[in-house]
């Protein structure tokens, strides 16, 4: 029998746009359910592609030159093959540091670029994904005793992976260094499960979207607590919901039953672009992402002691769940979702951006896989007309980023055309003032002297190769 593991994994990158940014290194080492190590950690670094200028701001925070990434990487190709081998082992918890919010976009991404499926990896062969940062925040909140936590000046306490580190004092652990991250998030949420194991068991086994459904339908009428990355922390503020409804099967639409509810006693609530999917955020509705491993607790779960320190009154909230019920405020919101249309989203030209477009058929992910399985030399043969129109544009780029030497030489003016686009001389002229200024900004700093000046000179290659 296959037992669980849990997959650890923390991206280093010359960005922070998934779509368009670079990896610049992964770290990942497996653990089993107790969260000691049984697999050799690995770590790949990733060739930066030649139409492509790394943020210098990212090179300064983890060191990693563009000289380094393309002296000990791979193609994106083959470090999209590596992740995703390491990815599909059956039975694979896949967790990181507000991964959700960031290198799983990245992943994504990655995958799009190399005609990996972008999405499969975190639930086939019996697989998920889940992310730390949700857990510490709940911790926090409903259990802080016997954990050590990071303050800001202001009083606010900090959920930086680097501020967990110093104050607890882990050994050997630099931050931004994708593998000593690792090690921090296997570190940090051993020490939750063995200070907090009901807490931590009842948070792993309400983590997929099934589970947290069948929470919802048992606990039909009560309110749930939800947290998320917005919430005041200083004023201990938590959101206080009422599960309305799915939305687009894996949307949960809530209502904050801690703020005004009255406002939706007037009948005339039926412009839902202004109101309920504003973007300001005022509106008394929450959605869920389902698949994005929320943290929603059904309010009777907490204790008197722990309502008391959070300040949440258990029969205000069942009152105000009397007043919906009285008024039929839930039918209402539930009547303007069941009419209300999604306006086309605009997406860019640039084929990297747009992923999210729409999903691919099966018969998309089919080819997917021929173009993975055919000889470089042999992929500008492949017959693209009766499948996804980016495949052309996608097929193109990654031939010419991970196999330039395949292309002929229509194709290399083709992709010169192209980085010239790219490399023009504003942007150019902005980016090299950017390294000055930041050249000046660290004048007295001897190593980050020497990554700008590693950078200038890969930026001065990439323009004389076009040129």
């Amino acid at each position: 029998m296959i037992k669980n593991t849990f997959l650890f994994y923390d991206y280093e990158t010359f960005g922070i746009n998934p779509s368009l940014d670079k990896p610049a290194q992964f770290a990942a080492i497996r653990t089993d359910f107790d969260f000691n190590i049984i697999d050799k950690p690995k770590i790949y670094y990733c060739k930066l592609p030649d139409d492509y200028l790394p943020n210098p701001e990212s090179v300064l925070t983890h060191k990693i030159s563009p000289q380094k990434a393309n002296l000990l990487g791979v193609s994106e190709s083959k470090f999209a093959k590596l992740i995703y081998k390491l990815f599909l082992k059956k039975k694979n918890c896949i967790i990181g540091y507000n991964n959700i919010k960031f290198d799983d976009f990245f992943t994504r991404n990655i995958f799009y670029r190399n005609f990996f499926h972008p999405y499969m990896w975190s639930w086939y062969n019996g697989n998920n994904n889940w992310d730390l940062i949700n857990i510490i925040r709940s911790c926090y909140l409903l259990c802080p005793k016997n954990i050590k936590w990071p303050y800001k000046k202001n009083g606010i306490p900090s959920f930086r992976l680097e501020d967990f580190v110093k104050i607890n004092k882990y050994k050997n652990i630099d931050s931004h260094d994708a593998m000593s991250d690792v090690y921090a998030t296997i570190l940090i949420i051993k020490s939750i499960k063995k200070k907090k194991p009901k807490f931590f068991n009842f948070l792993f086994n309400n983590r997929k979207k099934n589970q947290l459904l069948s929470l919802i339908k048992k606990n039909k009428n009560i309110p749930f607590i939800y947290i998320s990355n917005i919430f005041d922390v200083k004023k201990n503020i938590i959101n206080i919901i009422l599960p309305i409804k799915i939305y687009k099967k894996n949307i949960l639409v809530a209502l904050n039953i801690m703020k005004n509810i009255s406002l939706f006693l007037n009948n005339n609530i039926n412009d839902k672009e202004k109101y309920l999917f504003n973007k300001n955020k005022k509106s008394s509705i929450i959605e869920i992402y389902l698949n994005k491993c929320p943290i929603i607790i059904p309010i009777n779960l907490l204790n008197e002691i722990s309502c008391k320190r959070l300040k949440i009154n258990k029969k205000k909230y069942m009152k105000n769940i009397d007043f919906i019920k009285k008024y039929k405020i839930h039918k209402k919101i539930k009547n303007i979702y069941d009419y209300h249309k999604i306006n086309d989203f605009k997406y860019k030209d640039n084929i990297d951006c747009q992923l999210y477009k729409k999903f691919f058929t099966n018969k998309d992910y089919q080819l997917m896989e021929i173009i993975r399985k055919t000889n470089v030399n042999k992929l500008k043969l492949i017959d693209l007309d009766k499948y996804d129109e980016r495949f052309k544009n996608l097929l193109f780029r990654y031939r010419a980023r991970n196999f330039y030497y395949t292309l002929n030489n229509t194709e290399k003016k083709k992709w010169d055309k192209h980085k010239k686009k790219y490399f023009n001389f504003p942007y150019i002229k902005n980016y090299l003032i950017k390294i000055k200024k930041l050249h000046l900004y660290y004048k007295n700093n001897l190593n980050n002297q020497k990554l700008l000046k590693k950078i200038y000179s890969y930026t001065k290659y990439l323009i004389n190769l076009i040129n």
